[in-house]
C-alpha cells in the first residue's frame, strides 16, 4: 500500500463532500483478517484503491444476531484461527496509515465492544485511527450518549420511520438504511415500500442532508440500480463480497466492477 501524506479530513466531511457532489458512494463491509491475513490485506488495498470510498470493519463475533450464514461462517473461521480484540486494532492501525484519511468504520454488536468504548481503550482506539461505529443491536439513548460522550461518532442503523423521527443528528459519517427486514446476505426480495418510505423520511428529518446508504443482500448489479433509482447516494455491500472472496480474488475485483458500472449508469 502506497503511503500519502495526512491531511485534516474525516470519513464525516469527506462522504457529506461526496453527496454535495452527487457522487455515488459504495462501501464494502468485511470481517476482519478474512479469509486469511495476506488476503485481507490484498483486498482491502485493491477495495480502497479502485472505487471503494470506506471499509466496514467487521469485528468478529460468534453471537451476530443481524447476519446471515455468510458472514456468521466467516466469523467462526476467524475466531477459530485465535482471533483476539488487540489483533482488530492493530490491524485497523496498520489500513489507516496508508491512505490521507482514516477510512474505516468498525462495524460489530454492542455486546462485544460496550467493554471496550471505557476510557481504558481510547489509547487503542486512537492509534487504531476509528472514531465511527455501527452497532445493529445497541438500543436506548443511555448508551448512545455514553458512546458519544467517548468521542465517537454513532453510524445509526435505521430501519423504521419510527427510528428517523426520533434520533438525534450527531456527526455521524453516513445513514445506514436495509434493504429489508431481517438478516443480512440472505435471498430475500428487496422491500421497495420500505425503501421509499425511509427516504422520504430522511428528506423529512434532521438527517436530510446526511449521506444516505442502503444495504443488506445486494447482490449484484441490478440491486444497485433499484435503489439508485430511488435516490440513495450509496449503496453498502458485505456478504457478496465474502462470497467473491471464497470463489478467488479475481470474482471479488469482477464484482467491484459491476457495482460501480451500476452505480455511474444512474
Amino acid at each position: 500500500m502506497q503511503k500519502t501524506k495526512s491531511k485534516n479530513i474525516t470519513l464525516s466531511n469527506y462522504l457529506l463532500n461526496k453527496k454535495k457532489k452527487n457522487e455515488k458512494i459504495l462501501l464494502a463491509f468485511l470481517p476482519a483478517f478474512y479469509p486469511d491475513q495476506e488476503t485481507f490485506l490484498e483486498l482491502v488495498d485493491y477495495l480502497l484503491n479502485n472505487g471503494v470510498d470506506a471499509l466496514e470493519l467487521g469485528f468478529p463475533s460468534l453471537d451476530a444476531k443481524k447476519d446471515g450464514k455468510t458472514i456468521r461462517e466467516a466469523n467462526k473461521k476467524i475466531i477459530s484461527n485465535g482471533f483476539q480484540a488487540a489483533d482488530y486494532f492493530g490491524l485497523a492501525a496498520e489500513i489507516n496509515k496508508n491512505y490521507k484519511f482514516k477510512r474505516l468504520a468498525a462495524m460489530g454488536y454492542w455486546q462485544d465492544f460496550k467493554k471496550y468504548i471505557k476510557a481504558d481503550y481510547q489509547q487503542q482506539w486512537q492509534q487504531a485511527g476509528i472514531k465511527d461505529l455501527i452497532l445493529p443491536d445497541l438500543k436506548g439513548d443511555k448508551n448512545i450518549n455514553l458512546i458519544r460522550n467517548n468521542g465517537f461518532n454513532l453510524i445509526p442503523f435505521l430501519d423504521s420511520v419510527e427510528k428517523i423521527e426520533s434520533f438525534v443528528p450527531g456527526d455521524e459519517a453516513f445513514i445506514y438504511c436495509p434493504t429489508h427486514s431481517g438478516k443480512t446476505g440472505t435471498d430475500n426480495d428487496f422491500d421497495l415500500k420500505l425503501l421509499q418510505d425511509l427516504k422520504s423520511a430522511l428528506a423529512e428529518s434532521e438527517l436530510a442532508a446526511k449521506p444516505h446508504l442502503a444495504g443488506f443482500g445486494i447482490s449484484r448489479a441490478e440491486d444497485v440500480k433499484k435503489i439508485m433509482e430511488l435516490d440513495y447516494d450509496g449503496v453498502i455491500v458485505g456478504s457478496e463480497f465474502i462470497n467473491k472472496i471464497n470463489q478467488d480474488f479475481t470474482a471479488a475485483v469482477q464484482f467491484l466492477d459491476e457495482l460501480k458500472t451500476a452505480l455511474n449508469k444512474v
